[in-house]
Parts: C-alpha cells; structure tokens; sequence
C-alpha cells in the first residue's frame, strides 16, 4: 500500500489550522476577513484551510503577530499562546483595512523568500 504524500501534509497542518480557526473564531473574524489582514485572498486562504495549498512562512508569521501569539503555539511546539503583547493588528478605516501602511509587514519578502 502506498502512502500518499499529502497524508503527511495534511497531519503537519491540521494543528496549525485548527489553532488558526480558533483563534479568529475568539476574534469574530472570518477567513475571508483575515485573508486581507494578511494580504492573501480569500481563495488563497481557503486553499491553504483546505490542504490544497501549503501556508507559507511568511504567512505563519503574519499570523502570529496579528493574533499576538507565538509561532511555536501555532504550529504546535506548545501548548500555550504566549500572548506577546505585541499585537500589530492593523487599524480599520471603517470596513476597510490598512495594513499596507505597516512596513514590518512588507518586510516579510515576496514568495521567494527574500526580504522586500
């Protein structure tokens, strides 16, 4: 019997996921609204909820620091928040979030890896 790659990817993700989910749940925050916190679109951040797509380093960190947890918690090296006290969440300007406005974000590189 062959054991399909995915399986392996899938099982790493689930914890990350689920975290993620509950975490935005805590925070009233659908996927759809949280894409644009972190600049995916939200069929980029459905794709990754659904093991079609792989999240990116860029995107963990991106999430860590908008949800003001650490990156270990969300990728399950602990089990506790680690609540940084750095929240970056980027204010609204009504419905309309401004998140290009933070250059720590930018700094986070493109997809190839290379800081911006």
């Amino acid at each position: 019997m062959m054991v399909d790659p995915r399986d392996d990817f899938r099982r790493e993700f689930s914890l990350f996921n689920q975290r993620l989910d509950q975490l935005l749940k805590e925070e009233g925050t659908s996927h759809g609204g949280f894409a644009a916190m972190i600049g995916l679109h939200a069929s980029e951040v459905t794709s990754r909820f659904t093991y079609r797509t792989a999240w990116k380093v860029r995107d963990v960190k991106r999430c860590a620091m908008l949800l003001d947890v650490s990156v270990d918690y969300l990728l399950g090296l602990s089990d506790v928040p680690s609540r940084l006290d750095e929240n970056v969440r980027p204010k609204t300007d009504g419905d309309q979030l401004r998140i290009s406005s933070f250059g720590f974000l930018d700094g986070f590189g493109g997809d190839d890896g290379q800081a911006a």
